[in-house]
């Protein structure tokens, strides 16, 4: 991929991700009164790129992009995401999350709530903080909001907190 010059192009990165996800939901009576989600991933880009040559092809980059001799500064290139989330009544939900990224030097903070309700329509609303206010992403704010199987209608749809059998 080229910006300006194609004698200047920069390689598209070929992401690793190893993720873990754990997943509660507490029923009662037929009644979803909550649930709880939590994630771990860990990420890394596998690029390698020469000044003067073209970038090795992704197939190849995975193994010439890792330092072998200097494994301990490869770890510091992987991204670290956590984070949760808790829904009450499959309506309002509250979720958090940080993200570490060593060689950017990088730490931020996400949070947002949302709201989900006749089984159609919800939402969401998140902010980003970081301690390094001078980061371009510190105070964004997001919000979205999502229709979807908007031409299925059942009879669940006015009890959208209870357990479908």
């Amino acid at each position: 991929m080229y910006y300006i010059n194609p004698r200047d192009s920069d390689p598209i990165p070929f992401t690793v991700i190893l993720a873990i996800g754990y997943k509660y939901e507490f029923v009662l009576n037929n009644i979803r009164l909550f649930w709880f989600c939590a994630e771990y991933n860990a990420n890394r880009e596998m690029v390698y790129n020469e000044p003067y040559k073209d970038p090795d092809p992704f197939w190849k980059a995975i193994f010439t992009s890792l330092n072998y001799e200097h494994m301990k500064e490869e770890l510091k290139e992987i991204t670290h995401n956590h984070g949760w989330e808790v829904t009450l009544l499959n309506t309002i939900s509250y979720r958090y999350g940080v993200m570490i990224d060593i060689a950017g030097v990088r730490e931020e903070i996400h949070y947002g709530f949302g709201i989900s309700f006749l089984n159609h329509f919800s939402v969401d609303w998140y902010r980003i903080s970081s301690e390094h206010r001078s980061i371009a992403r510190h105070s964004q704010w997001g919000i979205s909001f999502t229709l979807y199987k908007a031409l299925h209608r059942s009879k669940s749809d006015l009890t959208w907190w209870l357990v479908e059998k």
